[in-house]
């Protein structure tokens, strides 16, 4: 399945979603999320509490991340869990205009990532 598939079928499943700076942010069902979960590998990541889950795509990519009660999902660039020197152009073009977009608005770096209500 390709990632714009992924997208796609994790769009059709939304619970809730948000758009609060340059990109779409999320969350689908956990149960929605199992049959995909073939599609990711786990990683590490240092910003989000729970599993974080990339999907195979090198540049573009799916990146999920376990919560409580469900599955938050966007779309990223550079694949570090594939190939980590692509850390550097994911830091610049999905971490950093994050960081400063919440320093800018004083709001905390966790609640673009909290399920909206």
């Amino acid at each position: 399945m390709t990632d714009d598939e992924l997208w796609q079928y994790f769009l059709d499943r939304q619970i809730a979603r948000t758009h609060p700076f340059d990109k779409d942010f999320v969350w689908i069902p956990k149960e929605d999320f199992s049959p995909m979960e073939k599609h990711f590998v786990k990683e590490f990541n240092v910003f989000y509490p729970g599993t974080s889950m990339r999907s195979m795509g090198l540049w573009r990519h799916v990146h999920a991340v376990e919560q409580e009660d469900c599955i938050f999902v966007h779309i990223c660039h550079g694949n570090i869990a594939r190939f980590w020197p692509l850390g550097i152009p994911h830091f610049f073009i999905d971490v950093l205009p994050y960081l400063i977009f919440v320093w800018c608005k004083g709001v905390s770096l966790h609640s673009l990532f909290t399920r909206p209500k």
